[in-house]
């Protein structure tokens, strides 16, 4: 996944990077510090993996289309998680406020004898 991230889609993705008050897309240097960017970007590779193999044709640009372009447009979006980062800026991702949730609430779950 690094050798994905790092020699190919920093090479072939062209997005002007925000810088100030330059505009263009929030990226992180240390995107692997996010867990989002970890689940998203893993998530690319595998579907570019498959995309490739399976279908050589037109594989790529449904990969772009339906995989790239949603999940890079996640991860710079003003409220995603690179928002604060920036080319030469990490900051430490702070994970969601998450309350224990009361045990008659999971209970109306359908599957509630596993949780």
């Amino acid at each position: 996944m690094e050798a994905f991230v790092g020699d190919y889609l920093a090479h072939v993705v062209e997005r002007r990077l925000a810088s100030g008050p330059t505009s263009g897309i929030n990226w992180c240097p240390r995107w692997w510090a996010h867990p989002e960017a970890i689940s998203r970007l893993y998530a690319l590779w595998r579907a570019w993996e498959t995309m490739r193999v399976s279908d050589p044709q037109t594989g790529m640009s449904i990969w772009w289309r339906n995989h790239l372009d949603p999940h890079l447009a996640a991860l710079a979006a003003e409220y995603g998680p690179f928002s604060r980062c920036g080319p030469d800026k990490h900051t430490e991702p702070r994970p969601l406020p998450v309350e224990p949730a009361p045990p008659d609430v999971l209970a109306q779950l359908p599957d509630a004898a596993g949780v």
